[in-house]
């Protein structure tokens, strides 16, 4: 729904989802890009959402995707997560399919 979200030294920038199939409990969801302003390394360690019980950090590992604990992300950097990318946030347990259009943000964040 934002432009991005700020937490400390990172942004989360122009998030994104892609429309799931009907029955389906699994979304993913994007970010432009994940930048680290700070000096220091820096991990992103999930999220929340008011569309899906839990967001979980997957990483694609030859022809599969594996969750992991965080995301590193270095100082000084900026790297997309990208649909074609090698990082997604999975979207459990959604509570409706994503539909092209739909905005969300917890406004927590």
């Amino acid at each position: 729904m934002a432009h991005g979200s700020q937490l400390g030294d990172l942004t989360l920038d122009h998030p994104y989802a892609i429309p799931s199939a009907p029955g389906m409990l699994e979304g993913f969801a994007f970010l432009r890009q994940l930048r680290n302003s700070g000096r220091q390394a820096d991990r992103l360690l999930g999220g929340r959402t008011p569309v899906a019980s839990a967001v979980l950090i997957q990483q694609r590992e030859a022809q599969a995707w594996r969750t992991v604990e965080a995301l590193p992300v270095a100082p000084h950097s900026e790297m997309p997560l990208r649909h074609d990318g090698p990082w997604r946030l999975s979207l459990q347990g959604l509570r409706s399919p994503l539909q092209a259009g739909d905005r969300f943000l917890d406004p927590a964040l």
